[in-house]
């Protein structure tokens, strides 16, 4: 089991949460706010400081920012090798090694909140402070 804080960085527990052991070797920003998993890989989002990969069990995380122009993501979420970081709409295929903006027209001045994967669809949780909030598909 894994477990991201706020302020205090990721944990790992072996043993069904009966016990904790912090893994944050090689995060620099300890604030996670939000986690994937893809087969064994686990992906956090730190405040501010964009996405880390961990393919060890949390032994050590690195950053996956490249092609990641706005870092401070609000929501991940994997199915197979694809990652989706929310903030403005971002989509790795190669387990976070890149990331390509897919927002275009979609999602124009929204932050992406929450994602969610169901088969084939997409759905993203989406604020404006100028219009109501939305669910895209």
């Amino acid at each position: 089991i894994f477990a991201g804080t706020f302020a205090d960085g990721a944990y790992h527990s072996s043993d069904n949460g009966v016990s904790w052991t912090s893994v944050n070797n090689g995060l620099s920003n300890q604030y996670i706010t939000s986690l994937a998993v893809s087969g064994n890989k686990f992906f956090f989002r730190t405040s501010s400081s964009g996405v880390y990969l961990s393919a060890d069990n949390g032994g050590s995380w690195v950053p996956v920012n490249n092609g990641l122009t706005y870092r401070n993501v609000t929501s991940l979420a994997a199915s197979g090798n694809y990652i989706f970081a929310g903030s403005a709409e971002f989509l790795s295929t190669n387990n976070g090694g890149s990331w390509t903006s897919v927002s275009a027209n979609n999602f124009p001045s929204y932050t992406v909140y929450s994602i969610a994967i169901s088969g084939n669809n997409i759905f993203a949780a989406t604020f404006n402070e100028y219009t109501d909030p939305q669910i895209m598909v």
